[in-house]
């Protein structure tokens, strides 16, 4: 099971700031809250995969790029859109992980 999740939103006008990083302890979470992770990351498994080998587009100027970094302590999965190419189950991972991520 995923131990570390992780999101990082960068790039936008003004970029430096607007550099942000949320990340969860999946394995600290209540056994609902880890279901319920488990099968978000299902779902977005796909677009990990489509993501990690389609052609990068050329990075558009003031574009907003999320990161996704799951890491299970034997494997990692990473990958990156622009927000505007962020596919529906990628973006509600990334939004649950950014909810319940510790301060």
């Amino acid at each position: 099971m995923p131990t570390t999740a992780r999101v990082d939103r960068s790039g936008g006008f003004a970029a430096p700031a607007q550099r942000r990083t949320r990340a969860v302890n999946v394995d600290a979470l209540g056994a609902a809250d880890r279901r319920e992770f488990e099968e978000l990351l299902s779902a977005a498994a796909p677009s990990f995969a489509a993501a990690n080998t389609s052609t990068r587009a050329q990075p558009t100027p003031d574009a907003t790029y999320v990161r996704l970094h799951i890491d299970d302590g034997r494997a990692v999965r990473e990958a990156t859109w622009s927000e505007s190419s962020l596919p529906a189950a990628a973006r509600t991972l990334a939004r649950w992980i950014e909810e319940h991520a510790s301060e």
